[in-house]
């Protein structure tokens, strides 16, 4: 069968559960068992509510996509242990993004999509595409780039920070780019904590777009390359 994917919403509350390989309108999660995502991709027309316990990108998979076009509620969380991707991609409407927690989970803003973090995330990178003509906000929260293998970049639409942190903990030298867009910190910290010890890596590239500090603070641990 097929999930009707314009009104209403499906829900998994039982234990673990597989969730159905198909694209949803509005998708929950709650009860206490681990709900485990297919293998393929799957795109939530309305929102991501995570009511109670864990979404699982499946481990069997790669690089696959939950696509979302409306808000994360609840405080469940989403998971992975392999290399996946969360695209937030609605059509303008402001999107409350929260309860992602995995060093293998990518972040991805595009099309005209707006987002704005009501609860910390930690993530593998936060890339806003060549696309996207949108603003992602942290306003309040903590978003961490947790791996030493992860990376910012900017490539289109604008990244604010108006209060709370943004904490890049990347050793890269050269994966931290800021190419187009505008980082604005109206508030709120910024801190690429490179490698601390040696003081290299932690690097953050200007190729172009703008960099404006308004109130808050910028730290970078190693250069600032324009």
């Amino acid at each position: 069968g097929t999930v009707t994917t314009t009104v209403g919403k499906e829900e998994y509350d039982g234990g673990a559960q597989d969730v159905f390989d198909d694209n949803y309108f509005n998708l929950e999660i709650d009860g206490s068992g681990i709900k485990t995502l297919p293998q393929g991709d799957i795109q939530i027309n309305g929102d991501l509510s995570l009511t109670a316990g864990s979404l699982n990108y499946n481990s069997n998979s790669s690089s696959k996509f939950i696509d979302l076009k409306g808000s994360v509620l609840g405080t469940g969380t989403i998971t992975a242990s392999t290399t996946a991707i969360f695209l937030i991609s609605g059509d303008g409407t402001n999107q409350d993004i929260r309860g992602i927690s995995s060093d293998y989970i990518g972040v991805r803003l595009g099309n005209s999509a707006n987002a704005t973090t009501s609860g910390d995330i930690s993530i593998k990178y936060l890339d806003l595409l060549s696309s996207s003509t949108g603003t992602f906000t942290i306003d309040g929260e903590t978003v961490t780039i947790n791996p030493t293998g992860g990376y910012l970049e900017m490539n289109g639409g604008d990244l604010t920070v108006s209060s709370g942190s943004l904490i890049i903990n990347s050793t890269s030298t050269t994966t931290n780019e800021l190419d187009a867009g505008t980082l604005t910190v109206s508030g709120g910290t910024v801190t690429f904590t490179g490698n601390n010890s040696t003081n290299t890596g932690g690097d953050f590239n200007i190729d172009g777009g703008t960099l404006t500090v308004s109130s808050g603070s910028i730290s970078i641990n190693d250069q600032l390359l324009v």
